[in-house]
């Protein structure tokens, strides 16, 4: 019985931090992202953009004819300090962006910058209470990661 007591708190301790973790998980869901009502802005440096990534939305759909997913960056540009939304159409994430805290030293590449002019809206997988505020600053492209 005294082995059964000194185990118990151990055992309750587990299974409170597996809850925690699995309590604190974001629910995610699809929403739609309406092009009309935000900026697209034009890069300005020659070859490539610093960007810091902020957060990650990474896209696990593919893309079909009456749906466009995309891949969402949240980005601070480096020099200006701006919030930039990055679309990346129909791919998901790469590891870089994903799978770590530190995002420093990534950069959009002017050749990977597109424009869409008939998309009007596009799916992102986000969570729940996410929400892009009215006249961001987005563009269509996929970050490049730096190396060093």
């Amino acid at each position: 019985m005294n082995k059964l007591n000194s185990v118990f708190p151990v055992f309750f301790l587990l299974i409170a931090f597996l809850c925690l973790g699995a309590c604190n998980k974001e629910e995610m869901v699809s929403k739609t992202f309406l092009i009309n009502r935000h900026v697209e802005v034009i890069l300005k440096d020659d070859i490539c953009t610093g960007v810091k990534i902020l957060k990650t939305f990474s896209n696990d759909k593919k893309c079909n004819t009456s749906e466009v997913h995309a891949t969402l960056y949240i980005c601070k540009l480096i020099d200006s300090k701006d919030t930039l939304y990055v679309l990346d159409l129909c791919e998901k994430a790469p590891d870089f962006a994903v799978d770590r805290d530190f995002k420093d030293n990534v950069c959009i590449n002017k050749e990977d910058i597109k424009h869409y002019k008939a998309i009007t809206a596009v799916k992102l997988s986000v969570p729940k209470n996410f929400k892009i505020p009215n006249k961001s600053k987005y563009i269509y492209a996929k970050p490049s990661q730096l190396n060093d």
